[in-house]
């Protein structure tokens, strides 16, 4: 059976509202699974990213092995992190993410492994990663990574292999450039599922120790529109972390909250809001040092 390949984004929203207004999960999958790989693995993360305009490529610590590898090597033993996000309120659309590091001399470690999705469709992603300080100002990481497609209906099951890369400049001490590359060649793992390049690039700036902000511009290489992102970060107290993002682009806006429960534990809570197809909550679990 034959599936047409639509990336529309307004395609998109539309069989979305349709889903929400119906609950008609299949229909959305037949028509549209095109979709999917391109949705999910790039936007991995739980609450890490989306409470701030799915912003933060200069992230340090476990949540960089989901958006930019090389923030993997801010981490400075080990570290593991449980991500969930439920797509637009919808049980269907829902993903979840587990991940773990560990530092060596020689960099740092990690395994990831990811699904989005219900018994009728969905998508697995299994990841080594590699994030490594190559200078006092340069970090640079990389992911190597399984994607696996599956369809009930049709029994099935489909795996392609690509990689991700990554790398931070910092300025100076309030200054930082990132720039993340994820698929870097356009793969067609089947007749119905292609995993497109997307770019990200960005500048950080931290007037103070309490204070982040991010500018963002993210390109995927299937459509025309470009992303301008833009989040904020800050520590009201050393365990408190309230954070708020907007793509103006995508009519995406967010709000997050991190709060560290004891020295080696912090949950994270997020809510991405669509100007039509309504709120994501998102949560993330991380522990480690």
């Amino acid at each position: 059976m034959k599936y047409a390949k639509i990336n529309s984004n307004l395609f998109f929203t539309s069989r979305v509202k349709f889903l929400k207004n119906n609950g008609v999960f299949l229909i959305f999958f037949l028509v549209s699974s095109s979709l999917a790989g391109q949705f999910h693995f790039s936007n991995s993360g739980g609450a890490h990213f989306s409470g701030m305009g799915r912003t933060g490529l200069s992230v340090a610590g476990i949540g960089a092995m989901y958006y930019n590898q090389a923030g993997l090597a801010g981490i400075k033993n080990w570290a593991a992190d449980v991500s969930y996000e439920r797509r637009f309120n919808l049980e269907d659309l829902t993903s979840i993410q587990i991940s773990g590091a560990k530092k060596f001399g020689f960099g740092t470690f990690g395994l990831m492994f990811s699904q989005f999705g219900s018994e009728l469709y969905n998508e697995q992603q299994y990841s080594l990663a590699y994030g490594r300080q190559l200078s006092e100002r340069i970090t640079l990481g990389g992911m190597l990574s399984m994607f696996g497609f599956h369809f009930q209906n049709t029994g099935e099951a489909r795996y392609t292999g690509s990689f991700s890369i990554g790398s931070s400049l910092k300025l100076d001490r309030h200054f930082m450039i990132s720039a993340h590359i994820f698929s870097p060649v356009s793969i067609e793992s089947s007749d119905n599922n292609q995993l497109y390049p997307r770019f990200r690039t960005g500048l950080t700036y931290s007037p103070s120790e309490k204070v982040f902000i991010y500018a963002e511009v993210e390109k995927e290489l299937s459509r025309e529109q470009w992303e301008f992102k833009f989040g904020l970060s800050y520590n009201v107290i050393k365990t408190l972390m309230l954070q708020t993002g907007i793509n103006p682009n995508a009519g995406f806006y967010s709000f997050g909250i991190a709060y560290q429960v004891f020295s080696k534990c912090t949950i994270r809570g997020a809510g991405g809001v669509h100007n039509v197809l309504g709120l994501s909550p998102a949560i993330s679990v991380s522990y480690g040092e």
